[in-house]
């Protein structure tokens, strides 16, 4: 496993505990700002040492990809349909 995929999933199960442990102490409205502090820092990790991002350039398909993408939704359902 890519080490930096596993000290993030690490710190996010170390920080869902905390997060736990702030709500039940301090309550939700302190646990949501926690959660969307959290959700900020793992966003610029990911983005800064993987690239990813969520822009709408991101999510749209060229021709060849969206062909691709039918075909094996094509397939999958095939498989599917003749399973049963």
């Amino acid at each position: 496993m890519n080490p930096v995929v596993f000290s993030t999933l690490f710190i996010l199960l170390l920080s869902l505990f905390f997060q736990s442990c702030v709500y039940e102490a301090y309550g939700p409205e302190k646990a949501g700002l926690l959660l969307n502090a959290l959700g900020r820092l793992f966003t610029a990790f990911i983005q800064y040492y993987s690239g990813h991002s969520c822009r709408m350039e991101d999510l749209i398909l060229t021709k060849e990809a969206d062909a691709s993408r039918r075909e094996l939704i094509q397939v999958s359902f095939l498989y599917e349909y003749n399973r049963t």
